[in-house]
């Protein structure tokens, strides 16, 4: 729970430090960021779960984790942020 607390208070705290508004857009990408926390963590969760029951081996699973969930969930994290970063600006 506390690293999916850090991306809300790193997005928020960015935002705050830039004097970004607080207003129902800036709100909802603080939304979208938990939501990211929360969909990347059941990811990796999961998939370092069924590589532990083949390899019985923490650090295996967790190196096996993350070279192949890992990249998608930086890439598709990425993506989003550049994508819902233009509504920290646009007024409606």
């Amino acid at each position: 729970m506390i690293p999916n607390l850090l991306a809300a208070s790193v997005v928020l705290g960015t935002m705050g430090w830039m004097k970004v508004p607080l207003d129902i857009m800036t709100i909802t990408v603080a939304a979208i960021s938990v939501g990211m926390a929360v969909d990347n963590t059941i990811h990796y969760i999961h998939r370092f779960k069924l590589e532990f029951r083949k390899t019985s081996n923490y650090e295996v699973s967790m190196k096996n984790s993350h070279n192949t969930i890992g990249r998608a969930m930086f890439y598709t994290s990425t993506t989003i942020i550049i994508g819902f970063l233009g509504f920290c600006y646009f007024k409606l």
